[in-house]
């Protein structure tokens, strides 16, 4: 499971792995409208998926930087930063052309329908159970 909400999302997240089951935390979105630092509750995040690979439990938590790269435009850190994302993501990607992994998706619009989307996106306490994709 992908999240990346961060917050309350992730323990809510980690609830719902089945026995093996694996959590990729990528971003702590919640964080972003609040107003205290990042960084503690960043913190707490990694501390959180530590203490959770320390149960008896099978079950994986991980976090995936995606921030690691905002070196400078032609620095060495960048560009290897880039291509682990690039190799990474290609291997997202083939898991789930191939169908190991799958996606739920709760509905796709055309991109002139957008509004629409978003409308869905927004309603009452999020109904949509999986994403919703704007097809160009």
């Amino acid at each position: 499971m992908f999240d990346h909400l961060g917050g309350a999302s992730v323990t809510r997240s980690y609830r719902l792995l089945n026995r093996t089951g694996t959590l990729v935390s990528y971003s702590i979105a919640s964080k972003l409208d609040d107003t205290s630092p990042v960084l503690p509750g960043f913190l707490r995040l990694l501390a959180k998926l530590a203490i959770w690979n320390y149960l008896p439990a099978r079950k994986h938590a991980s976090f995936y930087n995606v921030w690691a790269g905002a070196g400078k435009p032609d620095s060495a850190k960048r560009e290897a930063f880039r291509a682990r994302l690039r190799t990474d993501l290609t291997h997202l990607f083939g898991l789930l052309r191939d169908g190991v992994l799958t996606a739920k998706i709760a509905a796709r619009y055309p991109l002139a329908e957008v509004a629409a989307a978003m409308e869905l996106a927004e309603s009452s306490g999020r109904t949509a159970l999986g994403k919703i994709i704007l097809v160009p």
